[in-house]
């Protein structure tokens, strides 16, 4: 196969259908490994991958990927589930299976982090009731209760542990919880789901550490209400205030009001975030914000955004041609999955950029501009980023056998997570997560059950944050004294502003790629410019409102770890975080189903979007989104695309694996489009369902290939079959499981187990 831009790849596969190899075609040495024959019936020269099978049926499933020095291992049991996983990055982790009272317990044993000794091990115990839903989540180090990594609980159809009446909560997630420590509640978090008949979120109560077990427990309500279609009309909370949503038939955003604040912080009334909105066929196409600006947008024929202009003194257009001044402007070229062309007001320049045989960024030539601004990149067969010329500048050495640095002042853990960077030294739990730098003198974190960071503790203070439905975070807050500092407002994904600590709302604009480059005021006056290179380097804030960078969103939608200030910073997604200043992420991808077995690239748990930042972008940490996919909302793209039934709303997806199934709130009981059987009636009905996913073989179910879907009946509707959909733990398959403006969902995060 070869694309639009000239890059060769060729699988070839068994009589089953099977990938057996690919072959990355290639003329290049890369740092000192040369290409040779890959000896497949297609000839050609380049990098081989192998794939191997087992050859006999019964018992357990041993399945090879060779790439280079470099072995990845995948055994699975006779029901298609996982028994072991060993990678380069992270080494081996296992898993057993059993029965008690309670329903199905998964025990995962995988190298302890924060240590050196593989042999020292973690384990996490994951419990789920009758009906196959997770119940609760232990972790344990060494045999000994883990006082680094936070035990998760689950509580399901019943009121339990708070003085909130809950309210139709039969058959859907009701309360979960958090907390550290063997002995005691350290850091202890909860939420809890209050729904209407529709099974759709109408309240949620979310608690950190500063407010769990105190007077001030339920002191950050949230509210949501819904049109008849489904569609989100309202959301808010305290700081935010009530954001409400106006829609065309289709569904479509065509006014955004907040009915709690005007953008002083007065209070009343019903003051404009977005009005005059026209909707194209690839979205919004022009829109007035609440601070008098108009934004144009342009889409090319895939539908993929080719350019926008913030427009001062004047009407939506492109280039303000219409008459006023350009306060913001953008252009690219988009072909297939290279970007080649950009040109950004804010930063000044017009660059062009190329790529390798591999899909990889190569160089940034500046042809409108500063021209010391010039950069190249140069990686490693296997997609380590091994420099990057210019300034800043970055360079390394890799170990070719497991994908880490090992150039001086970088350290890794047997886990596989970097501990310490020549700046600062990381503290993880067993999920990846950073819990701590530098001991916790620079900064300490806690983490809520679905993974979703609630509280960052430096010496400055202490800062909360409360999520929505769908899993964006609203509003922050400090511990100190429980007031709001920033509030969130969201036109379905995408972030366009935030009431800041002064009362005053400001206005964002972010690129293509979801990269903020320029706030404004209440009076649409330019409150800051963010300036950073294609890996989120270089960057540079031009903060002329200090009120205006209290949200710390900046590159390709990831969490900015200001704490880092004087030394390079990180990015955090809810699953790890990414070093800008090396190009790649500090721990191993948690999540197997990011493999793509035709593209070698995939392989390396540390690269980040494959070594593509303009096309591709991770702000869950699990999977690359590329455009027009990605909307502004946390999802893990693969191919293809999901049955278009109740599966577009993921609650939770559970086990490592090909073969797996995932809870879904949504439509139940009717087939899926894509040839799967529905159960029961197959009248369908409004509430919480399973979808079970097969596999082929070995290798094709632990790398998602061949799905078919199986869909139960609704919990609503109590059908549901345990057999059917709690039998197994599994993974999802490859497929979009994206955060949708739909409200039927909770917590909006996928559960890694």
């Amino acid at each position: 196969m070869t694309d639009e831009n000239g890059v060769s790849r060729i699988t070839q596969v068994d009589g089953l259908g099977r990938v057996t190899s690919a072959c990355e075609v290639s003329s290049s040495t890369l740092k000192g490994v040369a290409p040779v024959a890959c000896g497949q019936d297609i000839p050609a020269t380049g990098f081989l991958t192998s794939y191997s099978y087992p050859t006999a049926s019964g018992g357990n499933q041993v399945t090879m990927v060779a790439q280079g020095s470099q072995t990845r291992t995948f055994i699975t049991d006779s029901l298609g589930r996982p028994v072991s996983v060993t990678e380069p990055e992270r080494g081996a982790t296992n898993y057993q299976y059993a029965y008690n009272a309670t329903g199905l317990k998964v025990t995962r044993t995988r190298p302890e982090a924060n240590q050196t000794n593989p042999a020292i091990l973690t384990t996490t115990t994951t419990q789920y009731d009758a009906l196959g839903r997770v119940v609760s989540i232990g972790y344990a180090d060494n045999d000994v209760p883990s006082a680094s990594t936070s035990n998760k609980s689950f509580v399901y159809d019943t009121i339990c542990c708070t003085t909130n009446n809950l309210q139709y909560v039969r058959g859907r997630l009701a309360v979960m919880g958090a907390f550290r420590g063997p002995t005691a509640e350290i850091n202890p978090t909860t939420s809890e789901f209050s729904y209407n008949v529709r099974g759709q979120i109408v309240n949620m109560w979310n608690c950190a550490p500063s407010t769990c077990g105190t007077a001030k427990q339920e002191s950050r309500p949230l509210g949501f209400t819904y049109d008849w279609a489904g569609n989100l009309t309202s959301e808010g909370d305290a700081v935010s205030g009530q954001v409400a949503y106006t829609r065309s038939p289709a569904g479509e955003v065509t006014s955004i009001n907040n009915n709690s604040y005007n953008l002083t912080g007065g209070t009343g009334g019903s003051t404009p975030i977005a009005s005059n909105i026209i909707n194209g066929p690839n979205g919004p196409v022009s829109y007035t914000l609440g601070n008098g600006l108009n934004l144009y947008k342009g889409y090319d024929f895939m539908g993929r955004p080719d350019g926008q202009w913030l427009c001062r003194g004047g009407p939506a257009a492109a280039y303000c041609a219409s008459g006023g001044t350009q306060a913001f402007g953008q252009g690219e070229t988009i072909k297939g999955s290279q970007v080649s062309y950009v040109g950004d007001t804010v930063l000044g320049l017009s660059t062009n950029y190329s790529y390798d045989e591999f899909n990889r960024l190569t160089s940034r030539t500046v042809t409108n501009g500063v021209a010391n601004q010039n950069y190249t990149y140069s990686y490693d067969r296997y997609g380590n980023r091994w420099s990057q010329n210019g300034a800043p500048s970055f360079s390394a050495s890799f170990d070719p056998t497991s994908n880490k640095i090992n150039s001086g002042g970088y350290t890794y853990d047997a886990a596989g997570n970097m501990t310490k960077d020549g700046y600062h030294s990381y503290t993880y739990d067993a999920e990846g997560n950073i819990v701590s730098v530098d001991g916790g003198s620079t900064a300490s974190y806690t983490y809520d059950a679905l993974n979703r960071r609630v509280s960052v503790a430096t010496p400055a203070g202490t800062s909360e944050y409360s999520y929505d439905y769908a899993g964006r975070r609203i509003s922050t807050w400090n511990a100190a004294t429980n007031n709001g500092t920033d509030g969130r407002m969201y036109w379905d994904g995408q972030q366009i502003a935030f009431r800041s600590s002064d009362n005053a709302t400001y206005f964002e604009n972010q690129d293509y790629i979801g990269t903020e480059r320029i706030r404004t005021d209440h009076n649409g006056t330019t409150s800051a410019t963010y300036k950073s290179l294609p890996w989120g380097d270089g960057y540079v804030a031009s903060i002329l409102n200090t009120e205006t960078d209290v949200d710390n969103f900046h590159f390709a939608d990831m969490e900015q770890d200001s704490n880092d200030a004087g030394a390079p910073m990180s990015e955090h997604a809810q699953f790890r975080n990414y070093s800008f200043y090396q190009g790649r992420w500090l721990s191993p991808d948690p999540y197997v189903g990011s493999y793509d077995i035709t593209n070698p690239e995939s392989l390396n748990r540390y690269a980040y979007v494959l070594n593509n930042p303009l096309s591709f972008l991770d702000p869950s940490g699990l999977d690359p989104c590329s455009l027009p996919e990605y909307d502004g909302n946390p999802c893990i793209f693969q191919n293809p695309p999901p049955p278009p039934s109740c599966d577009e709303n993921p609650l939770a997806c559970f086990g490592y694996g090909g073969n797996g199934y995932c809870w879904y709130f949504g439509l139940c009981g009717s087939p899926p489009s894509n040839g799967g059987t529905g159960g029961g009636s197959g009248a369908p009905s409004l509430g919480l369902c399973c979808i079970n996913f097969t596999g082929r073989s070995s290798l094709g179910a632990l790398l998602d290939q061949a799905a078919t879907a199986k869909m139960s009946n609704s919990l609503f509707t109590n059908r549901i079959s345990s057999l059917t959909c709690g039998l197994q733990v599994r993974q999802c398959p490859r497929r979009i499981i994206r955060i949708t403006s739909k409200p039927l969902i909770v917590a909006g995060a996928v559960l890694i187990v």
